[in-house]
């Protein structure tokens, strides 16, 4: 029972580590675009790890930054997601979901 518990923290650790890998390739990127692209992998995984981890608290708040770099990647497609309502929504997100947790 010990042993799958190491293994089980193990594989968590390494989900994480994948996570911080994209966050460090994301800023080799020359383009917004695909900045942007390899922070939501990150936060993907990172949401994962949370996940597993038990981190609900954390989780919520990664899928609120998910939601961002979605926006963020059609903001050209999308002009409303440049508006400060936008920016206000987002905010609120974040500030409401750390007051509740």
């Amino acid at each position: 029972m010990r042993e799958e518990s190491v293994v089980r923290e193990l594989l968590i650790q390494a989900v994480g580590f994948t996570g911080v890998a994209m966050y460090l390739i994301s800023y080799q990127m020359r383009s917004n675009k695909k900045l942007f692209m390899f922070q939501l992998m990150g936060c993907l995984i990172f949401l994962v790890q949370f996940i597993l981890l038990g981190a609900y608290t954390g989780a919520v708040g990664l899928a609120v930054n998910i939601l961002r770099n979605l926006l963020l990647l059609k903001a050209k497609e999308w002009p409303w997601v440049k508006s400060k309502i936008t920016l206000s929504a987002l905010l609120v997100l974040l500030i409401g979901t750390t007051a509740l947790t």
